[in-house]
């Protein structure tokens, strides 16, 4: 399964602090807003977008190894299926 998302990002400087806030919704309807608070908005928006890749790898490998668990169950009753058929 391919996660994807819909991002909105706004980017505001005060005084010499910047804060990039970005709201994201991934293809299960799951929201998550991340908040970085810098010294300009160039490292606010690329702490964000940093902050966005590490969770999008994180459900990236966790549907990873969802996959690889169906696998096995696949495999192994296949062979199952092999092992009956060869006792017929």
């Amino acid at each position: 399964m391919t996660t994807t998302s819909t991002e909105q990002e706004n980017t505001w400087t005060s005084g010499d602090r910047a804060v990039a806030i970005m709201e994201s919704e991934d293809e299960r309807g799951g929201t998550m807003t991340m908040r970085e608070d810098c010294r300009n908005s160039d490292q606010a928006v690329l702490a964000m977008e940093l902050q966005a890749v590490k969770t999008a790898r994180q459900t990236f490998e966790e549907e990873l190894e969802e996959m690889r668990k169906e696998k096995k169950a696949l495999q192994a009753a296949k062979e199952q299926v092999l092992a009956e058929k060869g006792r017929d």
